[in-house]
């Protein structure tokens, strides 16, 4: 299983995904945790690739998901995380507006101003308001992926 995470409040984001993560012992990882890429869409890739190539072996064979985490500002960076299906698997499984601030821009690592673009309803399958009742979230994303 992946489940996607975005949007633009990283604290929020990364509450959620440890609190997913801690309930079904999946891997947790997050866009700064990844190699340097100048563009949003290399992370999205980055992400990707990780997460498949993590899930179709060692976490098939463990029953172990990952969780990805990042702000996939735009909605090239959001495509090109969904962009390829492995063997009829299409990424993400489940994918979560981390929708918990009004920031509308941030500052990436290179000193660039990304300006966010709101997602079209395509787009995930989740939308989190509010952390007030994490755990009831957590139960409604897994039983999303359940159903």
């Amino acid at each position: 299983m992946i489940i996607q995470l975005f949007g633009m409040d990283p604290k929020s984001r990364y509450e959620l995904g440890q609190a997913l993560a801690e309930r079904e012992k999946f891997w947790h990882v997050v866009d700064t945790d990844l190699p340097m890429a100048q563009l949003q869409a290399q992370f999205a890739r980055w992400l990707r690739n990780i997460s498949w190539t993590f899930t179709k072996d060692y976490g098939k064979k463990n029953n172990i998901g990952m969780i990805t985490d990042g702000y996939f500002v735009s909605k090239e960076a959001r495509s090109e995380y969904r962009a390829v299906a492995y063997a009829d698997h299409h990424i993400p499984d489940v994918a979560v507006w981390v929708d918990t601030t009004d920031a509308k821009e941030f500052k990436d690592t290179f000193g660039d101003i990304q300006k966010w673009e709101e997602p079209e309803s395509s787009e995930y399958d989740i939308r989190v308001t509010s952390l007030e009742n994490l755990q009831d979230i957590v139960d409604s994303i897994l039983n999303y992926w359940n159903e």
